[in-house]
């Protein structure tokens, strides 16, 4: 059950799905599902912030998610596509490739929440998905996902950031090719360091009057309604290894490109 050192990994991984769009495959982890997952911290854990708090249960149903961020090879897998087939999407969010660090299999970076979305709307119309079934995770699912479901570890996958995440210690600033460190105990990688992960929900200073299930925890459905500020998590090849931590969170506005700031797709099991 127990590899080496800080890793931890299972008898078996869960069931990994492959799709392919424009000749390019990426893979997802159909993850179960779990009631009174125990989210956040409570005053005193870890290196707390009050945001973190407090610590709470949540219903998380079972969803894939990637088994990396988005590369950009896939991005430009879409963008591609779609300009073959002469689907109408919106230049400024969905460019060749944004990124700022070039390389196929580095993760897609200098992409908005914004961004993303269109992203995720194209995707979606190439491969003849309904609205939505590609997506950010929720908060609560990239946290289930990056503990997989316990509190053992400070990182996804290990209490030695270095074993599984990209920080400002052991990397030479910049974006690091995927999958190149161990994967936590999901078969997931990348989720602490290298670029921070946007998700879908908007942004709350702490977690007192969360929801209990595993849905994006959003203050309206219209874009007037919705908070000046989205939720990202991970941290990145630039941040400290205090915020590559599970439970570490971020925010930006849903307009905001940064070389450190990509993301990972969630689906439907």
């Amino acid at each position: 059950m127990q590899a080496s050192g800080n890793i931890f990994h299972p008898i078996s991984l869960p069931p990994l799905i492959t799709q392919e769009v424009n000749g390019h495959t990426f893979r997802f982890r159909n993850l179960p599902g779990m009631d009174n997952f125990l989210m956040g911290n409570n005053e005193g854990e870890e290196e707390n912030y009050g945001d973190e708090q407090p610590r709470h249960p949540r219903n998380v149903a079972s969803f894939s998610l990637a088994e990396y961020p988005v590369t950009q090879a896939l991005w430009a897998a879409v963008f591609d596509m779609a300009k073959k087939n002469g689907l109408e999407f919106n230049d400024d969010l969905l460019p060749p490739n944004p990124s700022y660090f070039v390389g196929a299999n580095r993760p897609v970076e200098n992409v908005s929440w914004n961004d993303v979305h269109e992203f995720c709307r194209v995707l979606n119309l190439l491969l003849g998905k309904p609205k939505g079934y590609f997506r950010l995770p929720s908060e609560v699912a990239w946290e289930y996902a990056a503990r997989a479901g316990e509190r053992k570890m400070l990182y996804s996958g290990s209490n030695q950031l270095a074993e599984v995440g990209w920080h400002d210690d052991n990397n030479e600033k910049e974006t690091i090719p995927v999958g190149q460190l161990a994967p936590n105990i999901f078969g997931l990688y990348d989720l602490s360091g290298n670029v921070w992960e946007w998700c879908e929900d908007d942004w709350h200073d702490n977690y007192k009057s969360a929801p209990l299930g595993g849905a994006a925890w959003k203050d309206g459905d219209t874009k007037e309604a919705r908070a000046g500020n989205r939720v990202r998590r991970g941290g990145s090849w630039s941040y400290g290894a205090g915020f590559c931590r599970c439970a570490f969170r971020g925010r930006g506005r849903p307009d905001n490109r940064s070389r450190v700031i990509g993301f990972r797709l969630a689906a439907p099991v």
